[in-house]
């Protein structure tokens, strides 16, 4: 399975990148929202992307997430944030919220619901 990640936090997005390499999937990592629009876009193909809220650049995650969804409805989305947390209506339709830190047990069990729902 593919995930983008999608964190400006240089070292939070090494350690959330680096669990999930270590748990199998494939990674590709963004460090701005404006970014990861860019490269799906381009055609990246992934199965869930993960994007923290607050971020440079002209979206925020929450934004960038219900981009995602509408252009790409198969995409499954879980947005992290340790600041802000968006209320239920916010995020796009079966998009899920994790506060960080987000365990790494807890963000390998929510991907992979939102990576096998139907869509």
């Amino acid at each position: 399975m593919r995930i983008l990640v999608v964190e400006d936090v240089l070292l939070q997005r090494i350690a959330i990148v680096g669990a999930l390499e270590e748990a199998g999937y494939e990674v590709v990592e963004a460090s701005t929202a404006d970014a990861a629009l860019q490269k799906l876009e381009n055609g990246l193909s992934v199965h869930a992307v993960v994007t923290d809220v607050q971020m440079p650049g002209s979206l925020d995650g929450v934004h960038f997430a219900a981009i995602a969804r509408e252009r790409w409805p198969g995409i499954g989305i879980v947005v992290v944030s340790g600041q802000v947390q968006p209320a239920t209506d916010e995020l796009p339709a079966a998009a899920r919220f994790l506060a960080k830190p987000v365990s790494v047990p807890l963000l390998l069990k929510t991907l992979h619901e939102v990576a096998l729902r139907e869509v």
